[in-house]
C-alpha cells in the first residue's frame, strides 16, 4: 500500500503563513519512519491530512495512486487503511470503558460482532491491556490512555499508522513499551510514521527519517544520511 502527498499546501485561517508549503512525500507499507522538526514545522498538520481530517487547499493526497475525494464513503475507505493516533489520547477516547472504546472503530467500519471481537482481542494482546478492559477510560493513567488510544486504531488494522508525538509525555519504561508495540506492527508488514521532537529516538528507532522545517521537507533519508547535516541549533534542528 502507498500513501502519497503531492504538492500539499495548507494555511490555517487565523495564521498568515502556510503550515504546509508544497509537501510531496510517499509512505509505503513495511517502513518505520520518524517525522522530526521543531514546533510549528508542520508535523501535526501533515498527519491530519493523512487520513482526511484536514483537506489540502492545494495539491492532492492519493491512496495507491487514486486521489482521495473526501466524500463520506471515500473517507471511510481511507480510514480503513490509514490510521492516526493523536498527540493527546484524551482527544481520542470517547466511550465509558476500555472495551467499548477499542471496539468503536471496527464497529464503525461495519464489521460483524465476531470480527470486531477478534480484532479487539488481537489489539488488546499487542498493547498489553488485558487487565484493563472494564476500567473507565477517565480512570486510566496517561500511559494507559496512550495504549488504549493506540489499541483502538490498531483494531481497525490500518496498513499505515501515523502516531503524533505519542511518546513525548511518557516515562522511559512506558515509552519503550509503546515503541515495541509500534515496531511489532511494522514486523507484521504494516507501516508506522512517528512524529517526535527526540532526534535520538528517531536515529535509533527509524529506518527512514523525514525532517520538516517551516512547512517543507528539509531533508529525508536513512538516519545516517539525515543526521550528517551540520546545520544545527542547540535543540538539534536547522537554523
Amino acid at each position: 500500500m502507498e500513501l502519497t502527498f503531492d504538492n500539499i499546501h495548507y494555511t490555517y485561517y487565523n495564521q498568515g503563513s502556510e503550515a504546509l508549503r508544497g509537501i510531496s512525500l510517499v509512505f509505503r507499507s513495511g517502513e518505520r519512519t520518524a517525522l522530526i522538526g521543531r514546533n510549528g514545522c508542520g508535523k501535526s498538520t501533515l498527519m491530519l491530512h493523512a487520513n482526511g481530517i484536514f483537506r489540502p487547499q492545494a495539491g492532492r493526497v492519493c491512496l495507491d495512486g487514486r486521489e482521495i475525494k473526501y466524500s463520506k464513503k471515500e473517507l471511510l475507505a481511507l480510514r480503513q487503511h490509514v490510521g492516526l493516533v493523536l498527540q493527546n489520547p484524551e482527544d481520542q477516547l470517547f466511550s465509558a470503558s476500555v472495551l467499548q472504546d477499542i471496539s468503536m472503530g471496527p464497529l464503525n467500519l461495519g464489521l460483524s460482532i465476531e470480527e470486531t471481537q477478534q480484532r479487539v482481542k488481537q489489539a488488546v494482546e499487542l498493547c498489553d491491556l488485558g487487565g484493563l478492559m472494564e476500567r473507565p477510560t477517565h480512570a486510566l493513567s496517561g500511559g494507559e490512555k496512550t495504549r488504549v488510544a493506540l489499541a483502538g486504531i490498531l483494531a481497525m488494522e490500518p496498513k499505515i499508522l501515523f502516531a503524533d508525538e505519542v511518546t513525548n509525555s511518557l516515562d522511559p519504561w512506558m515509552r519503550s513499551q509503546v515503541l515495541d508495540i509500534l515496531s511489532g506492527w511494522v514486523d507484521q508488514g504494516h507501516s508506522v510514521v512517528l512524529s517526535t521532537h527526540d532526534w535520538n529516538l528517531a536515529r535509533c528507532w527509524a529506518q527512514r527519517v523525514i525532517w520538516l522545517d517551516e512547512g517543507q521537507v528539509f531533508c529525508q533519508g536513512t538516519p545516517d544520511e539525515v543526521f550528517k547535516h551540520n546545520q544545527w541549533t542547540a535543540g538539534g534542528f536547522p537554523v
